[in-house]
């Protein structure tokens, strides 16, 4: 008679956090902590790159949205997360960090500092250094090199197709063992993240161009930003809610 089949260990409540980890660094959950290694970023890119603890890809993220306003909210993450905040749609803190770098957190035990290294038309590169902070349990460090890449299919189908494809390393000892453990389970809550990730995209676009001047307002409200970013994002927001009203 054939051993009935073998459920997989559970996890404790360490491998929890560290699943909570690496699904927070695939969705670019950019952080606060001190680099893990005194490496150039280059140097650590092609190390995680090279050697990754895990590598994921997620496919098939749509998002309603013209590329410009998408590239927009791509290049000045500070002001996504500010608008986000404002309209209800995530609890994301990010400001700016050097050049090409931000800080910033999920508000739940997430940090860290994300640093763009590459970008081209519809791809982007980059380098996350991040932390995971919970009572009782040990802060579990991470990093992650993430490839986004994105295209429109054309003017009679406006929608954006997104790739994302994260590589993983841990740089907390004994977790990495765990992660080993639990893959099956870490790529699971990795796929469920992103996707809910872009289901927040979605939300915030539609309420954004829902109503443009109401979204300005309660960005305002948030704290001052560049009088020039706001002007191109007014636009930005016109043009999508004119969009979309020709598109019935």
């Amino acid at each position: 008679m054939a051993s009935p089949r073998q459920s997989p260990p559970r996890l404790s409540a360490l491998g929890r956090a560290t699943v909570l980890l690496l699904a927070g660094l695939l969705v670019f959950l950019p952080a606060g902590a001190p680099p893990v290694a005194l490496l150039p970023v280059e140097s650590q890119v092609r190390e995680v790159r090279e050697h990754p603890l895990l590598a994921h890809t997620v496919s098939g993220l749509r998002v309603n949205s013209s590329l410009p306003l998408y590239e927009f909210l791509l290049t000045h993450p500070d002001i996504t997360a500010a608008l986000a905040r404002a309209l209800g749609a995530a609890r994301y803190r990010v400001s700016p960090d050097g050049e090409n770098g931000y800080r910033g957190e999920d508000g739940k035990g997430a940090k860290g500092h994300f640093t763009l290294v590459e970008r081209a038309e519809g791809r982007r590169v980059y380098f996350v250094q991040g932390t995971y902070d919970k009572p009782l349990l040990p802060t579990i460090a991470g990093r992650l090199v993430l490839v986004m890449e994105y295209r429109t299919n054309g003017p009679g189908d406006p929608g954006i197709e997104n790739r994302i494809q994260g590589f993983v390393r841990i740089d907390t000892p004994i977790v990495g063992t765990l992660v080993k453990l639990a893959r099956p389970l870490v790529k699971r809550s990795m796929n469920k993240k992103v996707r809910h990730l872009f289901e927040k995209v979605a939300h915030l676009l539609d309420a954004a161009s829902a109503d443009p001047p109401e979204a300005l307002r309660r960005l305002a409200e948030d704290g001052p930003r560049a009088p020039q970013d706001l002007e191109a994002l007014r636009l930005l927001l016109e043009a999508e809610r004119a969009r979309r009203a020709a598109a019935g």
